[in-house]
């Protein structure tokens, strides 16, 4: 009888409880199931979100279910999201259609690389048995520890350390004018039409300057940096952190402010700063921003 599944890993282990958007299974406790919950995290922010996921089958219930013995579904190393949309080709052979569109099937191949390649999605298996709802660990369990260990977020409260070597520097610079309106944050442009300082998984030490006209001596203005998520296939871009809030005031002859923020990005986020002034007419003039980064 078979004791690990078809990756490896042993069959029947300790479960994790995996909740993601209106759904919950069972994962592998450990590495791999929190890889695992990540990836339907980032298929639920960034592809469509989760509607139905399932995760481990027991030996048992596969066996009285007619199931393959040695399913990564029995080890817990395997999920399913959205089944009745993206169906099994063995169940379906005639005109079977992954259902994802171009732009889905590009983000997930996204998903996937960001994890090093230690996931593997149903739809590559042969053809015949393709599963588009069917998500996997092929790692081992140093692999998958490994990628877990570059992807996992800090605790809100864990110090921020900066390796000594890997740094990388963006700097850009921008003088197309921005009009920015009324007591409405409006996220800056960095560089011509892009809003974003630098993408994750890593830490990083930006710094923003800002030249501004139109905003009265003395009058307060306001920039903070955002984290976000970009949406896809018609989702929005969601705000997943804010950070905290910066000041400074007007001067006669131009206002000039200067920002910075120290962090950490997961997989996928983006750094972005936005500022918000309370004059009518202000315009951003010129900004200048440097990103110190390491991934």
């Amino acid at each position: 009888m078979a004791s690990t599944s078809d990756n490896g890993w042993t069959l029947d282990p300790a479960l994790w409880t995996s909740t993601v958007g209106a759904d919950s299974c069972s994962v592998r406790a450990g590495d791999a199931g929190h890889l695992l919950d990540w990836f339907a995290q980032q298929f639920h922010d960034r592809v469509e979100p989760v509607v139905t996921y399932n995760g481990y089958r027991s030996t048992a219930f596969n066996k009285q279910i007619g199931g393959y013995a040695r399913s990564n579904h029995v080890s817990a190393t395997a999920i399913d999201i959205n089944g009745a949309r993206h169906p099994y080709e063995f169940h379906n052979p005639k005109g079977w259609i992954d259902g994802f569109t171009a732009a889905q099937r590009k983000e997930i191949r996204k998903i996937l690389a960001e994890a090093d390649g230690v996931i593997k999605w149903g739809v590559d298996f042969a053809k015949g048995y393709r599963d588009a709802m069917h998500f996997e660990i092929i790692g081992n369990a140093s692999q998958v520890s490994k990628v877990w260990g570059r992807l996992k977020p800090l605790p809100p409260d864990a110090p921020i350390t900066f390796p000594e070597d890997g740094m990388k520097i963006r700097t850009r610079t921008t003088t197309k004018t921005q009009a920015i309106p009324y007591r409405k944050w409006t996220t800056i442009r960095v560089k011509d039409t892009n809003t974003s300082l630098v993408t994750g998984p890593g830490a990083f030490d930006a710094q923003v300057q800002i030249h501004l006209t139109g905003v009265t001596p003395g009058r307060e203005v306001q920039v903070r940096f955002i984290e976000v998520q970009p949406g896809s296939g018609g989702a929005k871009t969601k705000v997943t952190k804010t950070f905290l809030l910066s000041e400074f005031v007007g001067t006669g002859g131009g206002t000039y402010g200067s920002v910075s923020q120290k962090g950490t990005l997961v997989s996928g986020r983006r750094l972005r700063a936005q500022i918000k002034v309370f004059d009518e007419g202000v315009k951003i003039a010129r900004v200048d921003s440097t990103v110190q980064y390491w991934r």
